[in-house]
């Protein structure tokens, strides 16, 4: 048997109804009314969904464009830029090139970058591996954290006491000027518990106005340890570490100071004049390096 298709749109054919219905004294052809009615639910649901992404990109455009953000990105980085590496691979990570370079008399390579929470300083050897890392900050909500074997020290929240504990500095320098003021420890020969790292900890206001030294200075002062008058400010004194270590007043200092610059070596080698100038010196220009 065969269902004949009536004319005029009337009737069933094809598994549907397509003839109008009177619904309160009009007709509605319900076949028509119901895909209107998807058409519209179907943009509806697209606009939202549309609303829903371009509000979900905002928000997060809004994350990673904040201040927050961008400042734990930039301390992870500093996590990742450990001495021992090729300074190729230290250069790939930082995806800039340096704000300065120069050659040393040594035969090494000085490369400094200017970052918006930090100063970074690397010294490359001839045979192109980093043999040094500096982090000198210049913000005190710029806290990554770096590990040095077991222990991890927390920049702008480790104190210099905490650094390395259990430990004396072998060597030290400290200087206090009109625009400047400095104090640093350095910790040599590191066992294997630190990775044979040699390590420098410290705070500087150099390049920075948000981190002071005044109150360090004072301590530095009342010792009257004669640090030594190193030209560059790029030497540690073992003296000047054995007399500042007997002042109660420098004692009392290191239990406050927060370590602002933190200086490490690649395993098993040595701490050098190379690694230590300070970076406005370097970036000033103010001697002649090579």
């Amino acid at each position: 048997m065969s269902l004949r298709k009536p004319g005029n749109g009337d009737g069933i054919y094809g598994g549907e109804f397509h003839s109008p219905v009177q619904v309160g004294g009009t007709q509605v052809n319900v076949h028509q009314y119901s895909a209107r009615r998807v058409v519209m639910f179907a943009g509806l649901t697209a606009a939202a969904t549309a609303l829903i992404s371009g509000l979900t990109w905002l928000g997060y455009h809004a994350y990673t464009s904040s201040s927050g953000y961008r400042i734990r990105a930039e301390e992870e980085l500093v996590r990742k830029l450990a001495p021992g590496q090729g300074y190729y691979r230290v250069n790939q990570l930082l995806d800039s090139e340096p704000s300065f370079s120069t050659k040393l008399p040594s035969g090494n390579k000085l490369h400094q970058y200017e970052r918006e929470w930090e100063t970074l300083q690397f010294i490359e050897s001839p045979s192109g591996t980093t043999l040094s890392a500096a982090i000198y900050s210049k913000d005190p909500s710029f806290r990554p954290t770096m590990s040095v074997g077991g222990p991890s020290i927390q920049l702008n929240v480790t104190t210099v006491t905490n650094a390395v504990p259990l430990r004396s500095p072998a060597a030290a320098n400290a200087y206090c000027g009109v625009h400047k003021g400095g104090y640093f420890e350095a910790y040599y020969p590191m066992p294997n518990a630190y990775r044979t790292q040699n390590i420098v900890v410290g705070a500087s206001s150099a390049e920075t106005e948000t981190i002071s030294l005044s109150a360090s200075c004072e301590a530095l002062m009342k010792s009257e340890c004669d640090a030594s008058d190193s030209k560059y400010d790029n030497e540690v004194s073992e003296e000047v570490a054995r007399c500042l270590e007997k002042s109660p007043d420098v004692r009392e200092m290191r239990r406050h100071l927060k370590v602002s610059v933190l200086i490490l070596t690649a395993p098993g080698e040595q701490l050098a004049p190379d690694m230590l100038y300070p970076p406005d010196v370097v970036a000033g220009g103010a001697i002649k390096l090579g």
